[in-house]
């Protein structure tokens, strides 16, 4: 989801709104939104959903896109890094990894 330049009230209505439309699939990847895992981030502390929410949706994220060095990188380490990375936010969400 491309979120960045969108406020929490924002964000909850995009949503609400697609979880009202039977939707429950959101997409992310680290490097949306101008700095890496900003958008992952945006997402968990907008809308701070609980266990039994989470529950109910798919989140994706995706790395190997190194825009700082005009490349893919699809490696165990780099994926392994890309993980680690991830803000304390996103972790927040309950998201399994794996």
């Amino acid at each position: 989801m491309r979120i960045d330049d969108k406020d929490d009230a924002h964000i909850r209505t995009l949503y609400e709104t697609a979880r009202t439309a039977g939707i429950d699939f959101f997409d992310h990847a680290d490097i949306y939104g101008g700095s890496m895992h900003h958008c992952e981030a945006r997402f968990a502390d907008a809308l701070q959903l609980t266990s039994s929410e989470r529950d109910e949706i798919v989140l994706q994220t995706k790395c190997g896109i190194v825009p700082s060095q005009g490349m893919f990188d699809f490696s165990y380490a780099h994926i392994v890094a890309q993980v680690d990375a991830m803000p304390a936010s996103t972790r927040a969400i309950q998201t399994v990894i794996g």
